[in-house]
């Protein structure tokens, strides 16, 4: 018997772009969008920040319809998954996706968080 490596990630962020919608190779309904994730860390009596970016992509119908109402840009996400790669890129795909419930052009404010699985 074979076993699958272990392969989670659990990112959160906020929204560069709207989430565009494409259809995948058997024909289903994908989406994605792109995030920002900003870590803050103490060097020395200095405040750094380190900046990543990401691309999230999904396919569950629920989540593409969430994703049409939810997924704007600004918006604060919470997203669970694997990282998957084709060779050229590398991205994380989605199994689940919470939506801050408040959000404005600069990133959202904390607020609840809306479960979307």
């Amino acid at each position: 018997m074979r076993m699958n490596h272990l392969n989670s990630i659990l990112i959160e962020g906020v929204l560069r772009e709207d989430a565009v919608f494409y259809k995948g190779g058997e024909g289903e309904e994908r989406g994605a969008f792109g995030i920002t994730s900003t870590r803050y860390y103490q060097e020395g009596n200095d405040l750094k920040k380190r900046v990543g970016n990401f691309s999230i992509r999904f396919s569950a119908p629920h989540m593409v319809e969430a994703a049409r109402g939810r997924a704007m840009k600004g918006r604060g996400i919470r997203a669970v998954g694997r990282l998957e790669t084709d060779g050229a890129d590398t991205w994380v795909e989605a199994e689940h996706v919470e939506y801050r419930s408040e959000y404005n052009e600069k990133g959202g404010k904390k607020s609840s968080i809306n479960k979307q699985k």
